[in-house]
């Protein structure tokens, strides 16, 4: 038995061997292509959704071939030198062409813009918005935008720094009061400036927008309450050549008039020049300390260089280098795209060709090409299954030679299985032991009931019983037999009580032993036989 044990454990390697060859053969390869097809799916998404915006944003801004090829240049190089993806910027792009601009003053206005999203903290969508229309505003488009773009990223970054006027309340604000700012001749930098202070008097962007063009409003063209005022004040709105004096010299010359009314007066002035809802951002502005006021001023003229300053400490964060990176990969993915663009479509095409060509085919044809296709996937499926089945087999055929060297007290590799077998052949031989003890005690039955001296043998069979549990009593069978044990020994103890009792069904109780007894011996020769 033990060269049986041996035989069939290298029987049981060998099959494994072979069923590991099997699968090794997909197995090995799966990790790389699933790698290629990954990467190549990631990369063909990227350079596909990348394609789609770029094109439609040289659509809207009238490119050429070339310039569009130019922007898709200049879009992948935006996502690999900043903190950014070439897909965000050619959405920035897109944006800036359907605000008007040509393609050459996309290119030109994108650095500014993207610099400016990334120090301010906004979406490149949102900045692009801003930029775009501050400069359509004051007409900035002209001369050298990159310029003019950038002075208006620096002024938006400086109100930021200089109050809570983040990107998207600045062009909240501007929405209202950029275009009647622009067309009395107020720049960016003295608009900047009143929305600051209003800010940080603590009201809202829509609220300072809509406040500042009533003021400019009423001030330039005033209605009869506000010329009024004009007139009692003595306020001067314009200069020699009728033109707006600006912004700035009206608040100035509001603080000096106002000095000593009373704070009912104050309120009523302000009202009357600004209107009901917006005379309190005209009061902000009043109050403000007037070094105050121009300090912030200062600040605005000197903007220039702080959208830079904030970019460098923003791209040093980790969210930025990751972007960054990942903006790197992206285009990366996005230039491997570009150069296979031939490759793909005439792969692509000749697909839609072959598809064409199949829906000409006879339903007979169609049908033998499904049944190829069917049965190319099944065999691979059968392969991959066939090595794992013939693996699993191999295993059990090894385990079947491990169990049976162990059960000849030999020696294997898997420790647990050999104790497992060990404690479960000596369980087998303990309990036909004590099956032979009880069989024994049995035999007595009638002396038992009929003299002291044979309860005195049944009380030395139940020792003989408790004695064998002992040696396995955290077994399982060891604690079956100390529970028959421990109940034959209360009959004993209490045998006058209750004899008369179990006598009647001793011959029941007496059957169903010698009946497993028979069974137990039968499966003990069947054992021997084999």
């Amino acid at each position: 038995m033990e060269r049986t044990a041996r035989a069939h454990q290298r029987m049981g390697r060998d099959i494994q061997r072979i069923g590991d060859g099997f699968s090794s053969v997909g197995e090995s390869m799966l990790p790389i292509a699933a790698g290629i097809t990954a990467i190549g799916a990631a990369g063909g998404r990227a350079f596909i959704d990348f394609d789609s915006i770029i094109t439609g944003a040289a659509a809207k801004a009238g490119a050429t071939a070339e310039e569009m090829e130019m922007m898709r240049q200049k879009a992948s190089q935006f996502g690999a030198d900043f903190p950014i993806s070439a897909t965000q910027a050619a959405e920035g792009m897109d944006r800036l062409a359907a605000a008007g601009y040509d393609a050459n003053q996309v290119i030109g206005v994108m650095p500014s813009v993207i610099t400016a999203a990334v120090a301010s903290g906004e979406d490149l969508t949102t900045t692009s918005d801003v930029v775009s229309n501050a400069l359509n505003i004051w007409n900035l488009k002209q001369g050298d935008i990159a310029s003019n773009a950038m002075r208006v990223a620096d002024v938006v970054q400086m109100a930021a720094n200089k109050s809570s006027l983040s990107m998207t309340d600045f062009g909240v604000a501007m929405q209202y009061a950029g275009a009647p700012a622009a067309t009395l001749n107020i720049s960016i930098e003295q608009l900047s400036t009143a929305m600051a202070i209003m800010k940080n008097n603590g009201i809202e962007a829509s609220t300072i927008g809509t406040s500042l063009r009533s003021i400019f409003t009423r001030l330039s063209s005033p209605p009869k309450s506000a010329a009024e005022a004009i007139e009692r004040l003595g306020l001067q709105v314009k200069d020699t050549q009728g033109n707006f004096l600006g912004i700035q010299p009206i608040i100035e010359q509001l603080r000096t008039k106002m000095i000593g009314m009373s704070d009912t007066e104050q309120v009523a002035i302000a009202q009357a020049l600004a209107g009901q809802e917006a005379y309190s951002g005209l009061l902000a502005l009043i109050k403000t300390a007037p070094q105050d006021y121009q300090a912030m001023q200062d600040a605005m003229n000197n903007a220039t260089g702080s959208s830079q300053a904030q970019f460098e400490v923003m791209k040093g964060t980790l969210k930025n280098s990751i972007d960054g990176m990942l903006g790197s990969l992206e285009s990366l993915a996005i230039n491997f795209g570009s150069v296979l663009t031939p490759q793909i479509k005439m792969v692509t095409d000749n697909i839609g060709n072959l598809a064409d060509l199949i829906n000409t085919l006879s339903p007979e044809t169609k049908l033998l090409i499904g049944n190829i296709l069917m049965w190319t996937v099944a065999f691979t499926g059968f392969m991959l299954a066939t090595g794992k089945v013939i693996s699993i087999g191999g295993g059990i055929v090894k385990l079947y030679g491990d169990i049976g060297r162990a059960a000849m007290g030999g020696s294997i590799h898997n420790k647990a299985l050999q104790f497992a077998v060990l404690n479960t052949v000596n369980a087998y031989r303990t309990l036909r032991t004590a099956l032979i003890t009880v069989k024994s005690a049995m035999t007595l039955e009638t002396v038992a009931i009929a003299t002291a001296s044979g309860l005195g043998k049944i009380s030395n069979a139940i020792k003989t019983v408790v004695t064998v549990s002992r040696a396995f009593i955290f077994s399982p069978i060891g604690i079956t037999l100390m529970a028959i044990a421990g109940i034959a020994f209360l009959v004993y103890q209490n045998w006058e009580t209750v004899g008369p009792f179990l006598i009647g069904l001793w011959n029941q109780i007496k059957a169903a032993f010698l009946e497993a007894w028979s069974q137990m011996m039968c499966t003990q020769n069947i054992g021997h036989i084999n």
